[in-house]
């Protein structure tokens, strides 16, 4: 003999999750978009063990994004120290401000951009002035780490510096560098008027997202 209605039925089913809400645009690029770019492939430090690389420059609608790759040597690291290298510094976000990876702009203007999160940067900090104290003030800088892999005698990796500027930049924007734990210097490279016009605009992937 069967009820009307399977078994299962009777279980009441959860409620639908409520939906997400959106990525606010200060902290990475639109997804819906492929990027206008250009290949620079710029060698910004170079020593015995590590090569850091300016590898692309991409512009989006609402902000540009640079990417950065590296290549570390073990160079004659025993297997402790080499994978203590790795473990410290290769997955730390380069906004610590403790002898990682440290990123931040330099405007035309001369004002100084810190990524969101750096020591005591905070994202309410960068919205003083802002109308809304949970959207900060452009430009900003979000700094992140791209992955990496190697083995046990070679690491890559990169990072990426998401820049939020609905209105452009202004040449020339300098981008800074430092990774003091590896050895890096303070370094700086510009932006300058014939990198950010080269960049070709950005295309929508989805047709319905088209004008």
């Amino acid at each position: 003999m069967h009820s009307e209605g399977g078994f299962f039925d009777r279980v009441p089913h959860p409620p639908e999750p409520e939906a997400p809400p959106p990525m606010p645009p200060w902290w990475q690029p639109p997804s819906g978009e492929l990027p206008g770019r250009t290949v620079l492939d710029e060698i910004l430090h170079r020593d015995r063990r590590l090569v850091v690389v300016l590898r692309e420059l991409r512009r989006f609608s609402n902000g540009y994004e640079v990417r950065l790759g590296w290549m570390l040597r073990r160079d004659g690291l025993d297997r402790r120290e080499w994978d203590d290298l790795l473990r410290r510094r290769m997955h730390e976000p380069p906004t610590s401000g403790s002898g990682g990876v440290q990123l931040g702009l330099l405007l035309a203007d001369g004002a100084a951009v810190y990524p969101i999160g750096f020591d005591a940067v905070a994202l309410d900090a960068a919205a003083a002035s802002s109308s809304d104290p949970y959207s900060p003030k452009p430009p900003t800088l979000c700094a992140n780490h791209s992955g990496g892999g190697g083995d046990e005698r070679e690491y890559r990796g990169g990072f990426t510096g998401w820049i939020w500027a609905p209105d452009g930049l202004a040449a020339p924007t300098t981008l800074v560098l430092e990774w003091s734990d590896l050895g890096v210097p303070e370094l700086r490279f510009e932006l300058d008027a014939a990198h950010l016009n080269a960049l070709p605009e950005p295309r929508a992937v989805w047709r319905d997202d088209e004008a």
